[in-house]
């Protein structure tokens, strides 16, 4: 996962990772290709970072009340969860 800032809409490219040893290229990623959109246009809760990508803070700690989180319920990483913990009333 990778976060950008984009000043504008449109089509981007990410270039992709490498991975060197020494002077020798072992690994390249694929190229992913950006859409950038003034504003999500479907909100899916299929995923746990779905739900987090909503901004939906009510759907956010329903789902951290109701899911079994030690099974990683819908793809739930708490580590994927760690920056919401700076805003005081979700952290509570």
């Amino acid at each position: 996962m990778f976060n950008f800032y984009f000043p504008k809409e449109g089509n981007f490219k990410q270039f992709p990772s490498n991975i060197t040893i020494g002077d020798k290229v072992v690994s390249v990623a694929n190229k992913t290709d950006l859409k950038v959109v003034s504003q999500r246009k479907e909100v899916s809760f299929e995923t746990f970072r779905d739900i987090l990508a909503s901004g939906d803070n009510g759907a956010i700690l329903n789902f951290l009340n109701t899911a079994n989180l030690l099974k990683g319920e819908k793809g739930f990483n708490f580590s994927d969860l760690l920056w919401l913990l700076n805003d005081e009333k979700i952290f509570k």
